[in-house]
C-alpha cells in the first residue's frame, strides 16, 4: 500500500505538470520541477517516473529563464553554475543513478555533462562524457559525447590529452563502427598530432 502523502504528492505534481504544460511559464515549470522532485523523494517504489519528470520540468524552467543564456564561446575555466542548472544537474544525477537501465538515462547524463561543459568545467565534463561513451559505445550520446570531449580539450588547449583521447576512442571499435564520421574526426587529430 503506498503512502497516502506520498500518492498526493504526485497527484500535485501532475496537475502543476498540466498548468505548466498550459502556461508555459518559468514559474509553472519551477512548481512543476519541485512537486515532481518531493514526489520522488516521497515515493519508496518503482520511482523512476518521476526522476524523469523533475529532470524534464527542470529542463523547461531552464529554457524559460533568459539569465541563463550561454555565451557564444565556451569558458575554459570553471564559472559559477547557476542554482536552476546546479538543481537540473542534481535532478539528471538523481534519475540516471536510480534508473541506470532506463532508456533515457544516457540522453539525461549527456545533459547533465553538457551543463558543466557549458560553465567551464572542462574536468567534469570531459569524467562525464568519458564514462557516457565506455558505458554506451553504440548510443548517438556516445558520438555526441566524443565530439564534445575533443572539442573541450582542444579549447582548453590540452593538446596531449587531445591525442590521448583521440587514440582511446580509435580503440572503441563499437563507437568508430557505429559513428563513421567520428572516426574520421579521430583520425583526422591522430594524424595532425606530433609523433
Amino acid at each position: 500500500m503506498r503512502n497516502i502523502v506520498a500518492v498526493t504528492t504526485q497527484l500535485r505534481a501532475e496537475s502543476a505538470w498540466t498548468s505548466a504544460e498550459a502556461a508555459d511559464t518559468l514559474d509553472a515549470w519551477a512548481a512543476a520541477a519541485d512537486l515532481f522532485e518531493q514526489a520522488r523523494d516521497e515515493c519508496t517504489s518503482d520511482c523512476s517516473e518521476l526522476a524523469y519528470a523533475a529532470v524534464v520540468a527542470r529542463g523547461k524552467e531552464i529554457q524559460h529563464d533568459p539569465s541563463l543564456e550561454q555565451p557564444e564561446e565556451k569558458p575554459t575555466e570553471p564559472q559559477s553554475i547557476p542554482e536552476r542548472v546546479q538543481t537540473f544537474i542534481a535532478d539528471a544525477d538523481s534519475f540516471v543513478e536510480s534508473s541506470p537501465d532506463a532508456e533515457a538515462a544516457p540522453s539525461v547524463a549527456f545533459l547533465a555533462a553538457v551543463r558543466f561543459d557549458n560553465y567551464g568545467w572542462v574536468d567534469e565534463s570531459i569524467a562525464r562524457y568519458d564514462s557516457l561513451i565506455q558505458k554506451n559505445p553504440a548510443h548517438e550520446v556516445s558520438e555526441f559525447s566524443a565530439n564534445l570531449l575533443l572539442d573541450a580539450l582542444d579549447r582548453a588547449g590540452r593538446y596531449d590529452e587531445l591525442v590521448r583521447f583521440a587514440n582511446l576512442l580509435a580503440g572503441n571499435v563499437p563507437l568508430m563502427t557505429a559513428y563513421p564520421d567520428l572516426a574520421e574526426t579521430v583520425q583526422n587529430i591522430l594524424a595532425h598530432a606530433p609523433h
